[in-house]
């Protein structure tokens, strides 16, 4: 375990000839010198089990007014930081000092690097953020990350890594440090995460060895990835989805990371189970992941039925797509379409749908093979394609009505079998709701359905169009009674022995 650390506070003479309270007045603050002792197990660079101070090390003290500079000329277990600040009832403090940081009612604002200079068997250089605070004359200083322990196996061939959470979950950038009940510093992300941390190298080249990575603590629920550039630009990645949990002071030992890894040829795809992540109601965004090693990628909107959309680029392969969210009915299908592209590569679309919505419509659908023209008790499938997935018709539902709507009858009384209408798998998702379109139609007005997992397992509750008196088209919603498997295919039945006129599907996925 890599320790906290403790700073012991002495100050100058002035400091000493008088109290607190004689000095303190509130929202307003005199600076005076003073001087801040560490002791024994100090922080900014590692030596065995112990993390130690070094020459130039530099505090952020935070009086009621400023963030004040405190610096060190010493290094080792036990160093002298001296600066000037005003007498204050509480003082917190910031290992390293960064002059934009923060420092409001207890909470600390400042920046877990993302880019990191690699160090031998050592941090880079202020990148273990640390914190504490006092209201006497001695303060304990808590480091705040976690960290990555990575080795290379390999002196002189790899210039650059980059470790990333597989499901966005923030490595380094903006983080508010508050206290706990114990007085021990937790991290949350702040306004510009990022779910990646670059290790890179003065000399151009990482040695054989050891290194250390400063992260965000945390449980990253898909794992690590990393990507190793050599020299010459070639690119291999590497993984591990079981390295989860980062627990501050501790170190996760990720091996080495030049073991095991493969060579990546520099392209754009889509991660499809990710990139039609279903945006949360109000939320209005979604993330969208590539699988490429590209850092030059740029995103743009080339279509788009939203309003008001943006993307912008939070990891090299990561894409954040905010939106408005226009009140949705049943008959609604937003979608935005983005295309990617980067340097040397063919460029890729995605598409970002509203709540996970997925209009199924008739019309311009192409069956394979075709529906029979008339009325039949033929066993063959049929299937169509939307946006690259394959959706079939079971047999039993006989025949096309017109261009833009089916015409199903629903029960073989030969074989007492259902047809159906089967959704395929999508990873990751679970089917929470259906629409049925009608058409309406004075012959055609009795329809029930139910979803159905493969194996005839009832997901939904039984619903039923029936004496429906108003005018051609009418939507039912089938929600589901029992929590859907993620990922798995379902299948629309019908249920009552008559025929009926369908326009479209929506499909609910989240």
């Amino acid at each position: 375990m890599l320790k906290d650390f403790v700073i012991i506070a002495a100050s100058a003479a002035i400091f000493l000839s008088c109290s607190q309270e004689q000095l303190w007045v509130s929202g307003q603050s005199t600076k005076h010198d003073m001087e801040f002792v560490a002791g024994t197990t100090a922080k900014s660079t590692v030596s065995g089990s112990d993390i130690l101070w070094e020459s130039g090390d530099e505090l952020s003290v935070f009086d009621a007014d400023a963030n004040n500079r405190f610096s060190t000329a010493q290094g080792g277990t036990m160093a002298v930081f001296a600066g000037k600040a005003g007498v204050a009832p509480v003082y917190y403090a910031l290992y390293p000092y960064r002059a934009s940081a923060l420092c409001s009612s207890g909470e600390i604002v400042t920046t877990l690097p993302k880019v990191q200079l690699a160090r031998l068997g050592n941090f880079a250089k202020g990148a273990n953020v640390a914190v504490g605070s006092t209201t006497g004359k001695s303060i304990e200083m808590m480091n705040l990350c976690g960290f990555l322990k990575i080795g290379i196996g390999e002196s002189g061939k790899y210039r650059k890594v980059t470790v990333f959470t597989n499901t966005c979950e923030p490595l380094s950038g903006d983080v508010c440090v508050s206290f706990d009940g114990e007085g021990k510093p937790v991290a949350s992300s702040g306004d510009n995460p990022y779910p990646e941390v670059y290790l890179t190298t003065e000399s151009g080249t990482l040695e054989e060895g050891v290194y250390y990575i400063p992260v965000i603590p945390g449980t990253y629920s898909g794992g690590l990835s990393w990507i190793l550039e050599d020299t010459s630009g070639a690119i291999y990645m590497g993984g591990n989805e079981f390295a989860k949990n980062v627990v501050r002071c501790q170190p996760l030992f990720l091996g080495n990371l030049d073991e095991n890894i493969e060579f990546v040829t520099r392209g754009l795809a889509v991660n499809h189970s990710l990139s039609e992540e279903a945006p949360e109601a109000g939320k209005n965004r979604a993330v969208i992941v590539l699988n490429t090693t590209c850092e030059d990628v740029t995103a743009s909107v080339t279509s788009s039925t939203m309003t008001n959309v943006t993307v912008s680029k939070i990891a090299f392969n990561k894409f954040l797509v905010q939106f408005t969210n226009p009140s949705l009915t049943p008959q609604d299908y937003r979608q935005a379409v983005i295309r990617f592209s980067a340097d040397g590569v063919d460029p890729v679309d995605a598409t970002v749908r509203q709540n996970g919505l997925l209009r199924i419509g008739f019309k311009d659908v192409t069956y394979t093979p075709a529906l029979p023209s008339a009325r039949s008790t033929e066993t063959t499938s049929h299937s169509f394609l939307v946006d690259g997935r394959s959706y079939s018709i079971s047999r039993y539902l006989c025949y096309q009505k017109s261009s833009s709507y089916l015409m199903f009858t629903h029960y073989d009384s030969a074989t007492s079998t259902y047809g159906y209408l089967e959704f395929p798998a999508i990873a990751g998702k679970t089917l929470k709701k259906v629409f049925v379109n009608f058409r309406g139609s004075e012959s055609y007005k009795k329809c029930a359905f139910e979803i159905r997992d493969a194996e005839g397992y009832q997901y939904s509750n039984y619903l039923k169009r029936e004496d429906i008196t108003t005018s051609l088209t009418d939507s039912l919603m089938l929600g589901v009674k029992k929590e859907p498997v993620a990922g798995a295919a379902y299948r629309l039945i019908g249920t009552l022995n008559v025929n009926c006129c369908i326009n479209s599907f929506d499909l609910v996925y989240e």
